[in-house]
C-alpha cells in the first residue's frame, strides 16, 4: 500500500537513532527503522473508497505533525478524526494518547461515508491549535474538543453562481462535487449545503416566493439533464425532480412573474415548466432542426415557435415574459 505521509520521531531514550512514523493508505501508521518497517500501529479507519490513478484506493493518513516540544505526534486520517499520540520516549504505541480523539463533523450526517477526509494538517505552537484541510476544501481549526470552520470551500469546479432576488447578500453556487451551497456574502459563511445526487451545471433562485410554500425555490440543472428543485425555506429540502433531456443543462432561469421555469440543454432544446411541480411534466418542449414548428398548449395558453436561421435556434413565446427570456434561450447549433 502507498505511504501518504511521514514524520521523524524524537530520539529514543539513550539512543541517538530516530524512528520514522509513516501514514499508510489503509489508515495504519507504520514504524520504520532505517528502510525496514518494524511495526504497524492501528490508528485510523480507512474511510471512503476513492478512485486514485484509475484504481480503487483510500486517502489514508495524510497528516502527521510532531509538536509540543517533540512529545506529541498529531495524526489526521480519512475517517475524519484527529489523534494525539504520546511519543515522548521516541516510540509510538497502540492507544497511547495524550488527549481524546476529535471527530470532524460532516454536514451530510454521521458515518465514514460522509466523513470529511483530512488532507493536510499543521499545529500552531503559539495558539495551541490544530489546523486541518479537508477533501471538501474546507479549512478547520481544532481547539480541545471544539471544531470551528475558518474557511468553507468547494471540492469541485464551480459552474454557476446566482444571487438571491430579495436578499442582496445571499447567493447560491453549484459545484462539480455534486453539492449546492448557499452563502452569506456579508459574513463570508456558508449557511446551507445540499447534495443533489448529480453534478450540477446551473442553478437559479425563483423570482419571487412560490405560492405553494411561500418560500423561494432553487432550481438546479445537472450534467446529464437532471433537474431538481430545492426549497430554501426548509433547509434545501428537494420538492421536485425530473429528467427530460438526454444531455446536460447549460442554463436555468425562472420567469419574472415566477409562473414558469426554463432550462436550456446541450441537445439544443428548451424545456419550459410550470411552477406547479405537481404537474411533473414539461410545459412546452420542442426542438426540431432545419424546420419551423408552432405548437399551442391550449390548456395553459402558451405557444412557441422554433426556427432555424443562420445556425441559431430561437424560442419565441406569445406571452409577456418572451422579451426577458429571449436572450437566455438563443442556442447556437
Amino acid at each position: 500500500q502507498n505511504v501518504t505521509s511521514a514524520q521523524w520521531l524524537p530520539p529514543r531514550g539513550g539512543f541517538q537513532e530516530c524512528l520514522i512514523a509513516a501514514g499508510m493508505a489503509e489508515g495504519n501508521i507504520y514504524i520504520f527503522k532505517g528502510t525496514v518497517a518494524i511495526k504497524a500501529v492501528t490508528a485510523h479507519r480507512r474511510g471512503p473508497q476513492v478512485n486514485i490513478d484509475g484504481q480503487p484506493g483510500f486517502y489514508g493518513v495524510r497528516g502527521l505533525r510532531l509538536c509540543k516540544k517533540d512529545n506529541v505526534l498529531i495524526s489526521g486520517g480519512a475517517d475524519g478524526t484527529v489523534l494525539q499520540w504520546d511519543v515522548s520516549d521516541g516510540t509510538l504505541q497502540e492507544s497511547r494518547f495524550v488527549a481524546p480523539s476529535v471527530s470532524i463533523p460532516s454536514p451530510f450526517g454521521p458515518g465514514d461515508k460522509f466523513a470529511p477526509c483530512i488532507r493536510s494538517l499543521d499545529y500552531s505552537e503559539g495558539l495551541d491549535r490544530i489546523l486541518i484541510g479537508t477533501n471538501h476544501c474546507d479549512v478547520k481549526e481544532v481547539s480541545g474538543d471544539e471544531v470551528e470552520v475558518l474557511m468553507y470551500g468547494h471540492s469541485g469546479d464551480v459552474y454557476q453562481l446566482a444571487w438571491h432576488p430579495a436578499l442582496p447578500n445571499v447567493m447560491v453556487t453549484a459545484s462539480d462535487s455534486g453539492h449546492v451551497h448557499v452563502w452569506d456574502a456579508t459574513q463570508r459563511q456558508m449557511t446551507h449545503l445540499a447534495a443533489v445526487g448529480f453534478m450540477p451545471r446551473a442553478a437559479a433562485f425563483s423570482s419571487k416566493p412560490v405560492a405553494s410554500t411561500n418560500t423561494f425555490h432553487i432550481a438546479v440543472g445537472g450534467s446529464k439533464g437532471q433537474i431538481k428543485v430545492l426549497d430554501e425555506g426548509s433547509n434545501l429540502c428537494p420538492i421536485h425532480s425530473c429528467k427530460d433531456s438526454l444531455q446536460g443543462v447549460s442554463d436555468i432561469m425562472y420567469s419574472p412573474n415566477n409562473r414558469f421555469m426554463a432550462a436550456s440543454t446541450y441537445d439544443t432544446w428548451i424545456d419550459i415548466y410550470n411552477e406547479s411541480w405537481h404537474i411533473s411534466h414539461p410545459k412546452v418542449r420542442k426542438g426540431v432542426p432545419g424546420r419551423c414548428v408552432r405548437q399551442r398548449c391550449a390548456r395553459k395558453g402558451v405557444s412557441e415557435k422554433v426556427c432555424r436561421k443562420k445556425c441559431v435556434r430561437r424560442v419565441c413565446m406569445d406571452s409577456p415574459i418572451a422579451a426577458s427570456w429571449q436572450k437566455r434561450v438563443r442556442i447556437k447549433q
